[in-house]
């Protein structure tokens, strides 16, 4: 008869989800979202979590990295935007359908997903492009590249916790190359100030 495996000795199969969620939660209270307490609490429940559902649990306590749109004021069909050359899409006042495609020419373009309200927590993107394309995602977004016909370059994104929202990416066009990233921090003291990937090539007009 085999004898029992102590608790030391079985493999936290939950590894990589507990991970995801501790660094989801240190981010939000280094950024002063989340007071130690609050923190504290959630890091207990991480830790003791026996499975899916309990890490899936302590991380609903959690603000979510999105801004999800009013189900009454949600789209109720796919979504098509023309963008213009060296234009930002979406960001404040917009809102990104679960369906959503973006048709852009030969000029960079830039589409801002962490201001916008989403429709869905697990919205589709699709992109039919000549040009190059930066996608600015929400720390705590999971970012899956379904297909590509044009090269994607994913720049380290911060780890998505268990159930955490997510962004899939299909691309079609002849050229032009697509960087997808989260918000970059200013070099100033303060964590709410963001700055966000420049676009090559591109003219940015200062508020």
């Amino acid at each position: 008869m085999t004898p029992a495996m102590t608790s030391s000795a079985i493999p936290d199969l939950l590894a990589t989800d507990r991970e995801a969620a501790v660094a989801r939660a240190r981010a939000l209270f280094v950024a002063g979202i989340l007071s130690y307490r609050v923190f504290s609490r959630v890091l207990d429940q991480v830790f003791a979590a026996l499975d899916h559902a309990d890490l899936l649990g302590a991380m609903s306590t959690l603000p979510p990295p999105i801004r999800l749109t009013p189900p009454a004021e949600r789209l109720s069909g796919p979504l098509l935007v023309r963008a213009a050359e060296r234009s930002r899409v979406f960001g404040r006042g917009w809102q990104v359908a679960a369906e959503t495609t973006v048709a852009t020419g030969t000029g960079p373009v830039e589409i801002d997903l962490v201001d916008a309200s989403w429709d869905a927590p697990n919205v589709h993107l699709n992109l039919q492009t000549w040009g190059n394309v930066e996608i600015v995602v929400p720390d705590g977004v999971a970012v899956q590249v379904a297909t590509a016909s044009v090269p994607v370059h994913l720049e380290p994104l911060a780890l998505s916790g268990p159930g955490a929202p997510a962004l899939r990416l299909s691309a079609l066009g002849p050229t032009g190359v697509i960087r997808v990233g989260n918000p970059r921090r200013s070099p100033d003291r303060s964590h709410r100030h963001w700055r966000r990937p420049r676009l090559a090539g591109s003219r940015r007009s200062h508020p």
